[in-house]
């Protein structure tokens, strides 16, 4: 074997992949990570949450190589939280979302709250979850607004719905229609549905990272168990689908791995070591 692994660099969506969501990185898993990174294996996150809250797992996990956030937004240093890749859309199109959303939930319903990231500050006009949901997922803290009229002139990061699955089953198609072309429409979860720039995605920021590290496509390994994570595992030279994915995530995997719950990031490690052992 070679000093140099075959696989360079490793990236893991977070929640639902490297933890089960809400709760914290499992022993076995934080252990994985580590004899990754020692062995040569760059390691990074890429995850639809805020750098506000991507970058305390990243330090928990041992993690330094630039992570992304905001579903693709942002590439971010997760030691001093420096962007190094940006992508944002201007609050005006942020604004029309918004109007469309209000005059749809007469004909569907009220069946979600809103809220808005620009940079790290977030906003909203009320809460869909507890505080300490809102604390543990989205921002440690936010900005109460009477209206979303009332946001500070600067571009959006993304918009987040919060709400019943059935409710952002009937938003999404609306949103994706009626701006098509212009924003990304995303589930990263059945009660999240996200909105950001145009051609913001996993897989296009995890393409940036690896060309900013130096690292070719055959060389990276994508790690994800959600519709948000089809175009970086589509990217990457290995796309490995957790064993509770959906299978139109799992149709785009050449490796299935356990679940997360049973630990699938630390076998994934395991594999993508066993990869690295000579056998390229």
């Amino acid at each position: 074997m070679g000093d140099t692994p075959y696989f360079r660099l490793l990236a893991f969506d977070l929640d639902g992949t490297l933890l089960p969501y809400g709760e914290p990185p499992r022993p076995r898993v934080v252990d994985a990570l580590r004899r990754a990174q020692a062995a040569g294996v760059i390691v990074t996150l890429a995850t639809g949450r805020a750098p506000s809250t991507a970058r305390p797992y990243a330090h928990r996990l041992g993690i330094t190589a630039p992570i992304i956030c905001f579903q693709g937004g942002r590439v971010v240093d997760p030691g001093s939280g420096e962007s190094l890749y940006a992508r944002t859309y201007p609050l005006a199109l942020a604004r029309a979302v918004f109007m469309y959303a209000r005059a749809l939930e007469e004909e569907l319903g009220d069946g979600w709250a809103p809220l808005v990231y620009q940079g790290d500050e977030m906003y909203v006009t009320r809460l869909w979850l507890s505080e300490e949901e809102y604390r543990e997922f989205f921002a440690p803290r936010w900005h109460y607004l009477n209206s979303f009229d009332e946001l500070p002139e600067a571009p959006v990061d993304k918009i987040i719905f919060v709400g019943e699955p059935s409710k952002l089953d009937a938003l999404q198609p609306r949103l994706r229609e009626r701006f098509q072309g212009l924003v990304e429409v995303v589930r990263s979860w059945r009660i999240f549905l996200e909105v950001t720039a145009l051609g913001v995605t996993k897989g296009n920021a995890l393409a940036w990272l690896a060309r900013y590290l130096g690292i070719p496509r055959e060389r990276v390994v994508a790690v994800g168990d959600a519709d948000n994570d089809i175009s970086m595992l589509r990217w990457a030279g290995l796309a490995v689908a957790m064993g509770h994915a959906p299978p139109e995530v799992k149709a785009v995997a050449d490796v299935i791995a356990p679940p997360v719950e049973e630990d699938g990031a630390a076998w994934v490690i395991d594999y993508v070591l066993g990869e690295n052992s000579g056998n390229r």
